[in-house]
C-alpha cells in the first residue's frame, strides 16, 4: 500500500514517511495525526493529508443534510438500537 501512495506522479505530491510500525517509530495514530493536523497542497483543504479531508467530508454532507434525499446516521445509534435503525433506514429508502 506505501509504494501504491508514493509511486510516481504526473505531479508532485508529498511523499509519506516509511512507516515502521515494527519498532513503534511509526503508528496508525501518527498517520491520523497527520491527516488531521496538515494542510492537503491538492486540492486547498487545511487537514486532510496526504488523502483527503475529514473534516471536509462531513462539513459537506452536514450542510446537505435537510434534504429529503439525505439521511445522515450517526454510529452511537447503530450500535445503540440496531434493530431500530435498520427500521428507520428502510423507511427512508421505502424498501
Amino acid at each position: 500500500a506505501y509504494d501504491a501512495f508514493n509511486a510516481p506522479r504526473d505531479y508532485k505530491f508529498k511523499t509519506l514517511p516509511k512507516p515502521n510500525f515494527e519498532d513503534g517509530s511509526f503508528t496508525e495514530y501518527d498517520l491520523w495525526k497527520m491527516m488531521l493536523n496538515e494542510p492537503n497542497p491538492d486540492d486547498g483543504t487545511p487537514d486532510g493529508w496526504p488523502w483527503w479531508s475529514q473534516l471536509w467530508v462531513v462539513g459537506s454532507w452536514w450542510r446537505v443534510r435537510n434534504l429529503p434525499n439525505v439521511k445522515l446516521v450517526h454510529y452511537n445509534n447503530l450500535k445503540d438500537d440496531l434493530s431500530g435503525m435498520m427500521k428507520e433506514i428502510a423507511l427512508f429508502l421505502e424498501i
